[in-house]
C-alpha cells in the first residue's frame, strides 16, 4: 500500500474538514414544496441556462461576468421563496440565490480551464483554431443538452408529467454524434495538443472528450433543474426535528493529554412536535468559537411522545458531530432518535488545536459502545429527558469514511491491521481488536475506509448492511473499500446491498461542497465530489436519504413497503444509482 488512509487525510483535504463547517449553509427552516415550486424551477433554471451561455461567451471574449451573475440571482429571488429553496435541496432562499450563479461560474470556469490548459505560446496557429472551435462546440452542446436534459425532462417532473427518457436519450445521442463529427473535422490529430482524453486512437480520444462534455452538461442540468423523481421518503418527514447536546465522559479511558476522562460530546436529534417548536428559533451552532447560522432543528425542545428506534452516526476523519446535517435531520424527521458523537482527538477543532488521538482507530468503536451504554441507561432512568424514548431492540448505525470504518468495526468480529501508518510524521503501531456490539442490528457505512479489514472480516457481519459508494471516490476508492466488502459479506443476512452513486465522489456524503469561496476551495482541494464531472451533491443527498431511510425502516421495523422501495424494480429507475443486493 503506497498511501494509507491516514496519509491521505493528511495530504488530501480531510474527508470532513469542510463538512464540519457546513452548518453555515443551513439558514432557514425546511417547509413543504409550495404550489409555485415549478415556477421557481422554471424561472431559475432558464436563467441558469442563459447564465452558462453568457458566461462561456464572456470567457471566450475576456469580458466581465458581473452583470450575468446579478441577473441570475434576481431570477431566483424574484420567483422563489424559502419553501421552494428547501424543496429543491437548498438550505433557504439566501443560499439558493448565491449557489445558482456560483454553479454557473464554476462550470464555465472549469470548461475554460480544460480547453485552455495549454499556453497559447505552445500551440501552432492550426492548434489555436482547433481550440477555439472546440470551445464553440462545447458551448453549443451545453445549450442543447441543458435544455434537453433539464428543461425538457427534469422540469416536467414538477408538473407530474414525468420525463420521456427515450426521447431525451435519442436527442442526446444525436447531439453527441454531431459534436464528435464537428470536433473531428475541426481538430483531427491536433486535438491531443489542446486537450487530454483517454483512448487508443484519435477517434476514441475525440469521442471521450465529447463524452466528458456530455457529463458536465448533464450534471449542470441536474444542478439547475434539481431532479424530483423520488418518492416522499426522500423528503423531510412529519416530525419537526429537535436537537440537544449531551456532554459525556468515559471514566474508563483518558483523554489525549492523559489528565482526565475521555470526553464524548454528542449531538442528539429527535422527533419533536409542532406545538413544542412553535415560536422557537432555529438552532445556531458554533465552531472554533465562531457563531454559525441555524440548522433545520430546534434546540432543547420537548421530544414527541413515543418509543423510537435509535441510530448512531460516526463522522469522518477531522469531522465533527455536525458533519452530515442533511442526513441526521432527515432520519429524525421520519421518527428516529439520532445520536452523532464527536470522536475526541479526531475532530477538526481538536486537530487544529494539536489535540490528536493516534489511537483513534481503536477508540472510535469504543466511543460508540460507551455512547449506547449511556443512552440506554438514560432511557431506563425515571425523569430523564430520554426516559422511554428509545426502543432498545431497534438500534442501527451509519458513518462516513473513517466513520464507515467505525461502523464496520462495530458489526464485525476480530481484526488486526499490521501495515505501518504515518500521521503528521509519527508512525502508528499496528492495531486491532474485537469491537462487536450486538445491540446494533443494522449498519449503513457510507464510503467507508474498509481497506484496514481483510476479506475474512466481512464474512462475520450478519446484520442487514447497506454499503454506499461513489464511482469517482479518490479518498476511499470503490473497488477496495466498498465493492470488496460487499463481495465478501454473507448472503444469509436479511438484506445486504451496495448502493453506488454514479459519478459520486467521497465528499458527496457530506455537505463540504456547499461551502463557497476561497475557504471552500481550500478545504475541498480538488473537490472529490465538487467538480462539474461529479454528480451534483444535492441530488446525491436525496438518493442517500431515500436509501438509508428505507433501509433502516426495512431492517429495524420489518417495513415491507420500505423493502420494496429498495428492490430492483424500484431502484432501476433512479438513473444516478447502481444498487447491488444479495
Amino acid at each position: 500500500m503506497t498511501c494509507s488512509y491516514y496519509q491521505q487525510a493528511a495530504i488530501v483535504p480531510a474527508t470532513a474538514i469542510a463538512v464540519a463547517l457546513l452548518t453555515a449553509a443551513l439558514l432557514l427552516p425546511p417547509g413543504p414544496a409550495g404550489a409555485d415550486t415549478a415556477t421557481c424551477v422554471s424561472s431559475s433554471g432558464r436563467e441558469a441556462e442563459r447564465c452558462l451561455k453568457r458566461a462561456n461567451r464572456s470567457r471566450r471574449r475576456g469580458s466581465s461576468e458581473g452583470n450575468i451573475l446579478l441577473r441570475t440571482r434576481r431570477a431566483v429571488t424574484d420567483n422563489c421563496d424559502d419553501d421552494d429553496a428547501w424543496a429543491l435541496g437548498y438550505p433557504g432562499l439566501v443560499n439558493m440565490a448565491s449557489q445558482v450563479p456560483r454553479t454557473c461560474t464554476t462550470y464555465a470556469t472549469e470548461l475554460d480551464d480544460t480547453i485552455r490548459a495549454v499556453d497559447d505560446s505552445l500551440l501552432s496557429r492550426k492548434q489555436l483554431r482547433c481550440r477555439n472551435r472546440l470551445a464553440r462546440v462545447a458551448g453549443k452542446l451545453a445549450d442543447r443538452l441543458v435544455q434537453t436534459t433539464g428543461r425538457d425532462c427534469l422540469l416536467v417532473n414538477y408538473t407530474g408529467s414525468g420525463c420521456d427518457r427515450l426521447a431525451r436519450d435519442l436527442a442526446v445521442a444525436d447531439r453527441r454524434q454531431w459534436a464528435v463529427d464537428r470536433a473531428s473535422r475541426s481538430c483531427g490529430d491536433d486535438l491531443d495538443a489542446v486537450v487530454s482524453a483517454p483512448g487508443v486512437d484519435i477517434g476514441e480520444r475525440t469521442a471521450a472528450f465529447v463524452d466528458s462534455l456530455l457529463t458536465r452538461w448533464r450534471h449542470y442540468a441536474q444542478a439547475t433543474y434539481p431532479p424530483n423523481d423520488l418518492d416522499a421518503t426522500a423528503a423531510l418527514g412529519q416530525w419537526p426535528v429537535g436537537v440537544t447536546t449531551l456532554q459525556m465522559a468515559d471514566v474508563s479511558r483518558l483523554d489525549v493529554d492523559g489528565l482526565s476522562a475521555r470526553p464524548v460530546a454528542v449531538e442528539l436529534f429527535y422527533p419533536s412536535t409542532a406545538a413544542a417548536t412553535a415560536g422557537i428559533p432555529l438552532d445556531a451552532t458554533t465552531l472554533m468559537g465562531g457563531q454559525m447560522p441555524p440548522s433545520p432543528a430546534y434546540r432543547d425542545v420537548a421530544m414527541a411522545t413515543g418509543s423510537f428506534p435509535l441510530l448512531v452516526f460516526s463522522h469522518g476523519f477531522a469531522g465533527t458531530r455536525n458533519q452530515s446535517i442533511y442526513l441526521v435531520t432527515h432520519l429524525a424527521s421520519h421518527g428516529y432518535v439520532v445520536a452523532s458523537p464527536d470522536h475526541h482527538g479526531n475532530t477538526l477543532p481538536d486537530l487544529l488545536n494539536g489535540v490528536v488521538d493516534f489511537d483513534s482507530a481503536v477508540n472510535r468503536p469504543v466511543d460508540i459502545s460507551f455512547l449506547l451504554d449511556e443512552l440506554l441507561a438514560a432511557n431506563a432512568t425515571p425523569g430523564d429527558f430520554l426516559e422511554g424514548a428509545i426502543d432498545a431492540t431497534r438500534i442501527g448505525m451509519s458513518g462516513h469514511s473513517f466513520g464507515g470504518y467505525t461502523t464496520l468495526a462495530i458489526a464485525g468480529g476480530a481484526f488486526f491491521y499490521d501495515e505501518p501508518l504515518i500521521v503528521a510524521g509519527f508512525e502508528i503501531d499496528p492495531f486491532g481488536g474485537t469491537f462487536t456490539d450486538t445491540r446494533v442490528k443494522a449498519i449503513a457505512p457510507l464510503a467507508p475506509a474498509a481497506f484496514m479489514f481483510d476479506d475474512a472480516f466481512f464474512t462475520g457481519i450478519t446484520v442487514p448492511t447497506m454499503l454506499m459508494a461513489g464511482t469517482l471516490d479518490q479518498t476511499t476508492p470503490l473497488a477496495d473499500n466498498q465493492q470488496r466488502p460487499f463481495d465478501n459479506l454473507p448472503a444469509n443476512a436479511p438484506f445486504t446491498a451496495l448502493g453506488t452513486l454514479l459519478d459520486g465522489g467521497h465528499l458527496a456524503f457530506s455537505h463540504a461542497c456547499d461551502i463557497p469561496g476561497p475557504l471552500g476551495n481550500l478545504l475541498t482541494g480538488d473537490g472529490d465530489a465538487c467538480s462539474p464531472l461529479h454528480l451534483p451533491w444535492r441530488h446525491g443527498h436525496d438518493i442517500i436519504n431515500y436509501l438509508l431511510l428505507n433501509f433502516f425502516d426495512a431492517a429495524l421495523a420489518g417495513d415491507t413497503a420500505a423493502l420494496a422501495r429498495l428492490s430492483a424494480a424500484s431502484t432501476n429507475d433512479i438513473e444516478d444509482l447502481a444498487l447491488q443486493a444479495k
